[in-house]
């Protein structure tokens, strides 16, 4: 590695006492060299804390998560608007209907819920989803894929159904809801129905949340 070190003008005379002159001489280019090692490691360890960090974000993606499913946002780069590849059932995210605590089974992105009230804890009940997503400033940069001409996904895929018969008991308990069978989807009912732990690890695969607790 080279080094360049600038050093004052001084008068040209002559060297009375030459070990002194290379003793002094020498802890100076020392001096300099260990000055710029240390700035060097110091851009070094910047650099790679930095380079770090990105590939951490690009792992780790979006940390936004659907307002009604809580899928994670698939988007890995800087963006505004957040999108979900892979939405599920909003009754595995515990959302349900005011009044008879039925689970939802309307897909995120359906008509149903895009028209009908909604509201959070003990907030006040909104007229459709887009005022009920403005309200909130964590839920606005999802309206405009979830409420989108076009987006619109009317039936609920085979495996969620499957999902669902089959992990309800340990839902049903831990959100709180009052079953609501559907009769379309019995064909999918396994003859062993899966317990918490079994639900649990079912639901990962189905990557309804990033931990479930049940």
């Amino acid at each position: 590695m080279a080094a360049t070190a600038n050093f004052p003008e001084v008068a040209n005379v002559g060297i009375k006492r030459v070990e002194v002159f290379c003793q002094a001489f020498s802890k100076l280019v020392r001096k300099h060299l260990l000055g710029s090692s240390n700035k060097l490691d110091n851009k070094v360890a910047t650099a790679i804390k930095k380079e770090r960090h990105e590939v951490w974000r690009k792992v780790k993606g979006c940390a936004a998560k659907c307002p009604l499913c809580g899928s994670k946002c698939s988007l890995v780069n800087d963006h505004v608007d957040h999108e979900c590849a892979h939405h599920v059932l909003p009754a595995f995210h515990g959302t349900r209907y005011r009044y008879t605590n039925f689970p939802v089974f309307d897909m995120c992105q359906s008509e149903e819920n895009a028209y009908r009230q909604w509201y959070r804890g003990d907030d006040p009940i909104q007229p459709n989803l887009a005022a009920f997503l403005e309200l909130y400033s964590d839920y606005r940069n999802w309206k405009k894929t979830i409420i989108w001409p076009g987006l619109a996904q009317k039936h609920v895929p085979e495996e969620q159904m499957q999902a669902w018969v089959n992990c309800k008991m340990p839902l049903l308990a831990h959100w709180n809801f009052v079953d609501q069978p559907r009769e379309e989807w019995s064909c999918y009912q396994s003859s062993s129905p899966l317990g918490s732990h079994e639900a649990k690890e079912a639901l990962r695969r189905l990557q309804a949340f990033d931990d479930i607790m049940i």
